[in-house]
This record gives C-alpha cells, sequence and structure tokens, in this order.
C-alpha cells in the first residue's frame, strides 16, 4: 500500500487581499449578503460574483492579483532609458532631476516625467537624493499684496563663468509680491555707482516702488550712532530719500529670503545656462540676463493677491535726475584755494542769478558775512526757498559730474543733504571769480 503525501503551497497575499477571503468566506457561510460585502470591499456586485467563482475554482491563490511580479504596461521602453542616462553623463552631469527635465524637452525633444527621471538619475548614480528638512517653527513672512509695493535688492560675488571671466557680483531687484525679477546686472564688484544706475534703469522702466528692502551695507546704511543721530545719510539713501522711496534695512539674510532664493536658482540655473551658451565675460553675461529675466518670471514669478501697481511716475526731469544721482561731497570752500575731493581739483567760479531776493541780510557760521543774491557782490542766500539759485562753474581734471558743492542752511551749520538747491535756467547774468567778488565786497 502506497504512502500518500500532502503538498503545502505558500501563497503571498497583501492585507487588502486577506480582508477580501475573509468577507468571502462570510459570504459562503451564509453569515453576508453579497450586497453588504460589495459595499464594504468598494467593489460592484458583478466583481464580488466574479472573486467568488474564482475563489471558488482556485481558492485563496485565486484572490492574488495576475499582474504581480510582472512590469508594467505602462513603462518606458528600456531603450529611452538608455539613451537618456546617456544623455545626461555627457551634455548635463550636474544638473538636478528638474533642470534636466527641462532641457531634454527643450532640445532632445524627450517629454517624460520629472519624477520618472529622478528615480533613473538616482539608480544610476548621477543624483543623490535630499533629506527632507523639518519643518520650521515660525512661519513664513506673507508677502506684499501689490506689485512694486516693496523691492529686495541685494548683490552677489561669486565665480558666475566658472573660471572663464573673472569672478563678479550679480546685483537683483526682486518684487516681494510677484516674485519676478525686475532688474539683474553683471558688475565688477558690489558698488554704491552700479546700485544707483541700476535704481536708475529700475524708475525709467517701471516707475517709483514704494519701498526699497536691503541689508545692513555701507552702500545703504550707516551704523555709526553719532551720523544717525545727526541725520546724515549715504549716497543711495539720499537718492531714495529725494525720490520718495523708502529704504528699509534688513536686520538679517533670512528676512530678506526672497532675493537670497533668488541668488540660490541663479547659482544653480544661471551658471549651467551660460555655459551651455558659451558666455565668457560680464558683457556677454548682461545680454544673456536680458533674455532670461523673461523665461525667469514665467517659471517662477507668482500673481500678486491685489491686481494694482503700486508704482508711481517720476516726477523729475532728466536734468534734475542727473543731479540726483550724481555723487555729493560736502566741502568748506575758501576765497583763494580750491576744493580737492579724490584725486581731482576744482576751481569754482560764482554766477549770481538774476531773480530778486527779498530776504534781509543775513550773518552765516564763525562771522562770515553773507549778502542776499539781489545783489551783485551776493555769494548766496542763506534762507529757503527764497525763489533764486547760486550756481558755479568748475574746471575739472578727473570725473566729471561728480562733485557738487553742497551748502549750508542756516547758522547752526546743518547739512541739506535730502534736498535740492532750486534750478532757474536761463537765469544768471554772468560769471565772477572769487577775486572779483573779494574786490567789489
Amino acid at each position: 500500500m502506497q504512502k500518500q503525501t500532502a503538498t503545502e503551497t505558500l501563497v503571498q497575499m497583501s492585507r487588502r487581499e486577506l480582508d477580501r477571503k475573509r468577507l468571502l468566506d462570510r459570504i459562503l457561510d451564509r453569515l453576508l449578503p453579497q450586497k453588504d460585502a460589495a459595499m464594504e470591499m468598494g467593489l460592484s456586485g458583478r466583481h464580488v460574483r466574479r472573486l467568488l467563482r474564482r475563489y471558488k475554482e482556485h481558492g485563496a491563490p485565486g484572490l492574488v492579483s495576475q499582474r504581480r511580479g510582472k512590469p508594467s504596461n505602462r513603462k518606458l521602453p528600456e531603450a529611452l532609458k538608455n539613451r537618456v542616462l546617456e544623455l545626461i553623463r555627457n551634455r548635463y552631469p550636474d544638473f538636478g532631476p528638474t533642470l534636466a527635465n527641462e532641457k531634454l524637452a527643450q532640445v532632445h525633444r524627450v517629454e517624460i516625467s520629472a519624477e520618472t527621471l529622478r528615480l533613473w538619475m538616482i539608480e544610476a548614480k548621477l543624483w543623490h537624493g535630499k533629506v527632507r528638512r523639518r519643518a520650521k517653527p515660525h512661519p513664513m513672512r506673507e508677502r506684499r499684496a501689490r506689485f512694486g509695493e516693496l523691492i529686495q535688492i541685494d548683490g552677489s560675488p561669486h565665480d558666475w563663468f566658472e573660471g572663464r571671466a573673472p569672478s563678479c557680483t550679480l546685483i537683483i531687484f526682486i518684487d516681494d509680491a510677484s516674485n519676478r525679477v525686475l532688474a539683474a546686472v553683471f558688475v565688477p564688484v558690489e558698488a554704491m555707482e552700479d546700485y544707483m544706475k541700476t535704481l536708475r534703469h529700475y524708475i525709467k522702466k517701471h516707475g517709483r516702488p514704494v519701498a526699497l528692502y536691503a541689508d545692513k551695507h555701507s552702500i545703504f546704511y550707516i551704523s555709526d550712532k553719532d551720523k544717525l543721530q545727526e541725520g546724515e545719510l549715504t549716497q543711495f539713501g539720499r537718492v531714495t530719500k529725494t525720490l520718495d522711496i523708502e529704504l528699509i534695512a534688513a536686520h538679517s539674510p533670512q528676512a530678506k529670503g526672497r532675493v537670497e532664493r533668488a541668488f540660490q536658482v541663479f547659482q544653480d540655473r544661471v551658471i549651467k545656462e551660460m555655459r551651455l551658451a558659451g558666455v565668457s565675460s560680464i558683457e556677454q553675461g548682461n545680454a544673456f540676463l536680458a533674455k532670461y529675466l523673461p523665461l525667469y518670471n514665467r517659471r517662477f514669478a507668482k500673481v500678486p493677491r491685489q491686481p494694482e501697481d503700486a508704482h508711481r511716475s517720476v516726477q523729475h526731469s532728466e536734468q534734475e535726475l542727473d543731479l540726483i544721482f550724481s555723487i555729493h561731497y560736502q566741502r568748506i570752500l575758501s576765497r583763494t584755494s580750491p576744493c580737492s575731493s579724490r584725486k581731482c581739483s576744482t576751481t569754482f567760479k560764482w554766477r549770481v542769478s538774476a531773480m530778486p531776493c527779498a530776504a534781509p541780510r543775513s550773518l552765516s557760521a564763525k562771522g562770515s558775512t553773507a549778502i542776499s543774491p539781489c545783489c551783485a557782490t551776493a555769494r548766496r542766500c542763506h534762507t529757503r526757498p527764497c525763489g533764486s539759485g547760486m550756481f558755479t562753474s568748475a574746471s575739472r581734471t578727473a570725473r566729471p559730474s561728480t562733485c557738487e558743492w553742497i551748502m549750508r542752511s542756516n547758522s547752526k551749520g546743518e547739512s541739506q543733504n535730502g534736498s535740492l538747491p532750486p534750478i532757474i535756467p536761463g537765469s544768471t547774468i554772468g560769471s565772477r571769480s572769487a577775486e572779483d567778488v573779494e574786490k567789489t565786497g
């Protein structure tokens, strides 16, 4: 008599398939109607009857998915995967998955999802997955509501051309409400003149913003407490005050996070884009930025909460803007010696305006006499506004239009850094030298 041996098969089932087996057993034991079982499984009554028939014929293995262990029907071809990875190794070795996916679509017409490419690159050890950061306990500052209400400005010194040109600085003006980069320029160093030039180009194109948000760089902010109490301003601060633009000082880099994160994106994307375009100088870089900024804003810009534009029109003429954006220095002039400043010597000749002045004669500080400009011997008027103006014509040896005599406003010697002298074109009656003024005085 032969001995029969029972064979056991091990079936691997998921939790959902085990739950379905439990419900089908209750149906077979007449403890649960098929309608109630279908509702609990989230299936139709027809599909429940189909599972029940398969369970009766094959037992528990009949409930296991037939696709398990087989490739997906939507799997991309292996040849496409190899081609994409070869392109990344040869042309985009240091690109991230998102930027590489954009380049594949724009240049090579390969349309795949960024997540699929990320998994392929991780599998091929071309990319390392980033660890998700813990949520910070403090929320981010809410964006301003209107376009032009707050503009964050900053400069980032970096090797932007990867050795193809000397290291330089990128200056960016970014809108807080819309996240649009409104001005970007490469400059050799982060200097005050470049910020003033960028600001003038900005207000000519967009108008005057309500406020500028900058760090405590010496270009924007004076850290000396004594000078702050006296109301002294930097050159850039004087310009913003004259244009009625509020200049806000950020106490930390995190406070102006919009522009800091924009620099992170630029250091990742713009450097690689310029490498592909063969950009190798500051001039070529600025020409590249003019074409790249619309693409950047289309990709990263937000919609402001309010549609109104907060920019204001510029109320000054071009002649006044030339004076506002010039570099002002305060010097004490004597009757004989010229005014010297930064390797340049300036000899002033006095020209008196022909406009009448009703102001009486007054005495300036330290006993020097100042007579009303209505007299031919006048040097300046100490009352403002008086309807008249004092002009100087200068012969210079270097840096034209960068030095101006800042006049004192009263006997205490208070500075007029934040205001402009009156401009009356065509109102002068001639020029007189300092020696002539001394003889007739």
